[in-house]
C-alpha cells in the first residue's frame, strides 16, 4: 500500500521529532490498510510498521496514520466540514492542554484518547495536492492490548456501555471546566472556539457545504425511508407517521440539526460528536479475546461540538446499543453518567450541581431524537455484512452536480435493500428505535 504523504523521507522526519534526535536510520516500512471497507468515508487509515535504528539502537514502531483520500472532488466537500483541521487541533493542542489542566487541578481524571505521535495540517493546499493536506499519526492500540468490541454490530452489552458512559462523562466535565477557566465563562463558545465547538456537519454548516449537505440529506432520506418501510411488517405505517410528523410539525432532519445547538439545553460541554461502536476500542481483563472490558480508548475526534452532553449520549446509545438494552437500563445508565459527571466536576473545582439528574433525564428525552435520527440514517450501512458494504471508492464524481448525487443515492437505496435482506438485525434496530420515538411522543401511529 502506498500514499503520497507516507514516504520514507516523511517517516524519517517524524522519527527525528518523536525521538528528539537527528540520528535516525530507517530500515523497513510496511504499510497496509488499517480499516475495513465502509469504516471510513472521509479519508484513509493506514497501519504502519517501521523498523529503525535510533542512535545505533534497533527499535520498532506500530502506528496508525490518518490521511486524506486522493480525490479533489471529495476534498472540496470534506474541507467545508473542517474535519481534518478539527482533529489535528484536538490531538495537537487540546489534549495536551486538558491533561496539563488536570495536573494543575490535582485531579486523577483519566482521558481515554489514543496517544498521538505526530500531526500536520496545511491550511491553503491546492485541491490537486489534497492527499497532503493533513496527517495524523497515532499509536496502534493493538500493541497495548486494545481491540474492537466483541460482536459490536449486535449491540454493546451493559459492561461496555458503562465504561463508555463513564469515560464520556469524565471528558465532558473536563472540557467544561477547562474552557470555563480559559475564558472566564462558557458563553458564546462557538465564537471563542470556531473549529472545535461549531457543528459544521449538521447544525451550522458553511454556506457551500450546507447546500451540498441538503442534497445528500435528501438522497439519504429516500434511502432511510425505504429501509424503514422494509424494517418490519408495519414499516409502511412507520413511513406514514414520519411523513405526517414532517408535514404537521417539523421536518425531522431540521429538528435533528436544532438539537445539536448550544441553546437547546442549559448545560453544554465539548462533545465527542461521533461516539459510535467503531470509534472506540476496549481492553479486556483476560486479554484481547476476553469478555470482561476493563478500559476504553476513543478515536476519530473530527466532529467535536459544543452542545448538550445528551447529544453524545443519545448518539452513542442509538448507534451502539439495542432498544432492549436501552429500555432495561437507560435510567441506570443516566444515573451512572450523572454520578461520574458530578464527581469529575467536583475534582476540578467546579460546582457539581450544574445539572441535576432530573434535568439530565429531561435533556436526554429531548435529545434522544437526535440519536435516533443518526441511527435511522446511517445504521443500515454500518450494520451490513462486509460483502454488502459500500466502499469509499464507490462515492465518486463531482458532488456539486445534482445528477451525480442523485445517481449516488439511487445506488445507496438499491444497496440498502440488499443489506437489509441479508442482515435482519438492521430492520430490527431501525423499527425498535422508531417505536421508542413513538413512546417518547415524537411520532404517532
Amino acid at each position: 500500500m502506498e500514499h503520497q504523504a507516507l514516504t520514507k523521507e516523511k517517516f524519517v522526519e517524524i522519527l527525528q521529532k518523536h525521538e528528539s534526535t537527528q540520528d535516525v536510520k530507517l530500515i523497513k516500512i510496511n504499510l497496509k490498510s488499517g480499516a475495513e471497507k465502509g469504516q471510513n468515508y472521509s479519508g484513509l487509515v493506514v497501519a504502519c510498521h517501521l523498523e529503525a535504528e535510533i542512535k545505533g539502537q534497533s527499535k520498532t514502531y506500530n502506528w496508525m496514520a490518518k490521511v486524506p483520500l486522493d480525490d479533489p472532488n471529495r476534498f472540496d466537500m470534506v474541507r467545508g466540514t473542517f474535519l481534518d483541521k478539527n482533529e489535528v487541533i484536538f490531538y495537537d493542542e487540546l489534549v495536551p492542554a486538558l491533561k496539563a489542566f488536570l495536573v494543575r487541578k490535582g485531579s486523577d481524571i483519566k482521558l481515554d484518547f489514543c496517544p498521538c505521535v505526530y500531526t500536520d495540517f496545511k491550511e491553503d493546499i491546492p485541491r490537486e495536492q489534497c492527499s497532503l493536506e493533513s496527517l495524523i499519526i497515532m499509536e496502534h492500540l493493538a500493541q497495548f492490548g486494545y481491540t474492537e468490541p466483541i460482536d459490536k454490530k449486535s449491540g454493546l452489552d451493559l459492561a461496555h456501555v458503562k465504561l463508555a458512559i463513564k469515560s464520556l462523562a469524565n471528558f465532558h466535565a473536563t472540557s467544561y471546566a477547562f474552557f470555563k477557566n480559559k475564558y472566564g465563562s462558557v458563553e458564546n463558545m462557538i465564537e471563542k472556539e470556531p473549529i472545535l465547538a461549531r457543528d459544521y456537519f449538521v447544525a451550522q454548516p458553511t454556506d457551500t457545504f450546507g447546500s451540498l449537505m441538503d442534497q445528500f440529506n435528501q438522497g439519504m432520506l429516500v434511502s432511510s425511508l425505504s429501509s424503514l418501510s422494509n424494517s418490519d411488517a408495519n414499516g409502511d405505517k412507520y413511513v406514514e407517521s414520519y411523513l405526517r410528523f414532517a408535514k404537521e410539525k417539523m421536518e425531522p432532519l431540521k429538528l435533528r440539526a436544532q438539537l445539536t445547538g448550544p441553546d437547546v439545553c442549559k448545560f453544554n460541554v465539548l462533545c465527542h460528536g461521533d461516539p459510535w461502536f467503531n470509534n472506540m476500542l476496549f481492553k479486556y481483563e483476560d486479554g484481547p479475546h476476553g469478555t470482561k472490558p476493563v478500559d476504553i480508548c476513543w478515536v476519530d475526534l473530527a466532529l467535536t461540538k459544543w452542545a448538550s452532553p445528551t447529544t453524545d449520549i443519545s448518539y452513542f446509545m442509538y448507534m451502539s446499543t439495542t432498544s432492549e438494552l436501552r429500555k432495561a437500563h437507560m435510567n441506570e445508565i443516566l444515573e451512572l453518567y450523572h454520578q461520574t459527571l458530578t464527581s469529575a466536576l467536583n475534582s476540578v473545582g467546579e460546582d457539581p450541581n450544574l445539572i441535576s439528574l432530573s434535568e439530565l433525564k429531561a435533556d436526554y428525552k429531548k435529545c434522544s431524537f437526535y440519536g435516533f435520527m443518526m441511527s435511522f440514517m446511517f445504521l443500515p450501512m454500518l450494520l451490513a455484512r462486509k460483502e454488502d458494504v459500500l466502499g469509499a471508492d464507490e462515492f465518486t464524481g463531482d458532488f456539486k452536480d445534482p445528477n451525480v448525487v442523485a445517481d449516488m443515492f439511487k445506488m445507496v437505496k438499491e444497496r440498502i435493500k440488499i443489506m437489509m435482506e441479508n442482515e435482519p438485525k438492521i430492520g430490527h434496530r431501525i423499527s425498535t428505535g422508531f417505536l421508542e420515538m413513538v413512546e417518547s411522543g415524537y411520532f404517532t401511529l
